[in-house]
């Protein structure tokens, strides 16, 4: 019986670790952020106009500036990690191009204790135009 309860006791505590994130991490020091890319069907690159990334489990504007130069925009970066549960929310994108709404895509987005990760969906969106 004694053994029963060790094993019992041993499954419990690795159980309610699997979803905490606790203080004795290694996490790299480096900032991520996840990007989508907008390419049209030849594969080059597409600039939008504007674009919106809204959290839709909390329905909250997500405030993240695109890199100029860079064609890639923002959706969820890791100054995010508090408010991002490890198991996700869905974010969903909007992009604005010569005044008419080209994409609308919905994310999954969560962490892994050190950086926000994709859960769901696709980081590159093709357009046809």
């Amino acid at each position: 019986m004694r053994y029963f309860f060790l094993l019992l006791l041993g499954i419990v505590a690795v159980s309610c670790n699997e979803d905490d994130c606790n203080g004795n991490l290694v996490c790299t020091e480096e900032f991520r952020t996840v990007l989508i890319t907008v390419v049209d069907t030849d594969g080059e690159s597409v600039t939008l106009d504007s674009f919106t990334a809204t959290n839709l489990d909390t329905e909250t504007a997500i405030d993240l500036e695109s890199v100029p130069g860079l064609d890639s925009y923002p959706i969820a970066d890791d100054s995010m990690l508090n408010e991002i549960p490890r198991g996700g929310q869905r974010i969903e994108f909007v992009g604005i191009l010569n005044g008419e709404e080209v994409i609308r895509e919905i994310y999954v987005v969560g962490h892994d204790c050190c950086h926000v990760i994709l859960l769901e969906g696709n980081t590159t969106v093709e357009l046809s135009l």
